[in-house]
């Protein structure tokens, strides 16, 4: 192999047409940086002219000179590198029009490498900030821009297909969207990410999936959803033939949420520098605790307790502090107990047969989580009978936080759509980027 094809593909040049001076490359210091410098030449015999089309035959077209094109190459050993490459310039005596030479690793009116963008490309599914791929790439913010924008087009929504299971959900977006929440649909069994939508509304949601064909929305059979009463209205009427399924995270939370209201309000009755506001306010994990996982057996120190005890004692300790809280207290763990166990009949009936009128106004929350799950009884019902949830979006939603942190946040929804694409399907883009 000789040194011109050895350095080319060192360089990833397969163009035939390039020649290296391989005498001639150099490193210098570009604003303090050391960086390589290598300079090749591009010429050939061009078959027709791109101006008029005609074919070149008796020295129709010449050569008419060269010109020097400035072209960035990936970094050589992490030193910044570039191509000082002379392009042959061509004049056609048919028309008149002068043209340059052309090649495969860099696009017309582009200073920036083909590789350099696809390394870019690559970059960009990974969790990072513009800027900071642009540093490692040794180019500008706008250049990163550029080359996001260009994917753009390989994630519109194809309307053609629905998972069997779907999971839908919300996250906290742009400002410029309304009330600053997006939704999200997923396939719940492989976690592949369905769209991303500017706006939860309802009327919103009903006119996105109304597009979608009846045959198509006819093959989802489960949509699994919070409690969010404008996703059960979507269901009814775009997914006819589904049923819906809560997320059993939202059904407990529906519940720990209105016993930690609870306890707060309880809370309140007491002076602050009282042993039942302390109890109450530094102990609130232990109450939350499903009872069997309270410790009894193992004795130590506690704050605000005196000489050795155990998170039993002092979640007993804590219940003595108010009946009616002790009555809460049993009613929400066997309700947890139940949805754990998978046991709806017995949920039925414990929360069929609460009595709201045997507590205060200060566990009015409580009543409110118990009517609710009342309400959406059947739904609670498919919960328990299936495995289905929404744990893979979920995680979705977390990255998606931290996607959103790691930039500072985003002003335009479109790009941070985008960006959510680009970090959750690396393989595609990887791929896709080795093919451009």
């Amino acid at each position: 192999m000789s040194i011109n094809n050895y350095i080319k593909n060192l360089l990833n040049i397969k163009d035939k047409n390039i020649v290296i001076d391989t005498e001639n490359i150099i490193v210098k210091k570009v604003k303090y940086i050391d960086t390589k410098f290598i300079y090749g030449k591009l010429t050939y015999t061009p078959e027709v002219c791109p101006c008029c089309g005609h074919v070149n035959e008796s020295f129709n077209i010449i050569k008419y000179g060269t010109k020097i094109c400035k072209i960035k190459l990936p970094d050589v050993s992490n030193i910044p590198t570039i191509l000082f490459l002379k392009k042959q310039r061509f004049l056609c005596k048919e028309c008149g029009s002068t043209f340059s030479a052309k090649t495969n690793i860099v696009n017309e009116y582009s200073n920036i490498s083909n590789d350099v963008k696809r390394k870019i490309a690559v970059d960009l599914t990974k969790i990072s900030s513009f800027k900071s791929i642009a540093e490692s790439n040794g180019v500008s913010p706008n250049t990163v821009v550029r080359v996001f924008k260009e994917w753009n087009k390989s994630f519109k929504q194809d309307f053609s297909y629905l998972p069997p299971v779907l999971s839908i959900d919300e996250f906290k977006s742009t400002k410029n969207v309304s009330g600053a929440m997006s939704f999200i649909c997923t396939n719940s069994i492989t976690g592949e990410i369905i769209d991303i939508l500017p706006d939860r509304r309802l009327f919103k949601l009903d006119t996105y999936f109304l597009r979608f064909p009846r045959r198509v929305r006819d093959q989802v059979k489960i949509v699994v959803c919070d409690i969010y009463s404008p996703y059960m209205e979507l269901v009814k009427k775009v997914f006819k033939k589904a049923c819906i399924i809560l997320d059993k995270f939202h059904i407990v939370q529906n519940f720990t949420r209105a016993f930690n209201m609870a306890r707060v309000q309880l809370m309140k009755k007491f002076k602050t520098d009282s042993h039942e506001y302390r109890c109450l306010k530094q102990y609130w994990k232990l109450l939350l605790l499903p009872k069997a996982k309270l410790v009894s057996t193992h004795f130590k120190s506690y704050p605000c307790f005196k000489g050795f005890t155990s998170q039993r004692e002092i979640v007993e300790h804590i219940l003595d502090f108010d009946e009616s809280f002790r009555m809460i207290y049993d009613l929400i763990q066997n309700i947890l107990f139940a949805i754990r166990e998978k046991n709806f009949d017995t949920l039925k009936t414990i929360l069929q047969e609460f009595k709201p009128d045997e507590f205060g106004e200060i566990y009015i929350k409580i009543k409110a989580a118990i009517s609710t799950a009342i309400k959406h009884l059947e739904k609670i019902k498919n919960t328990l009978n299936t495995n289905y949830n929404n744990g893979k979006i979920e995680g979705i939603n977390n990255k998606i936080k931290v996607i959103k942190r790691v930039s500072y946040g985003y002003r335009s929804f479109d790009n941070f759509r985008l960006r959510i694409f680009l970090c959750f399907y690396h393989k595609k883009i990887y791929g896709l980027s080795h093919k451009t």
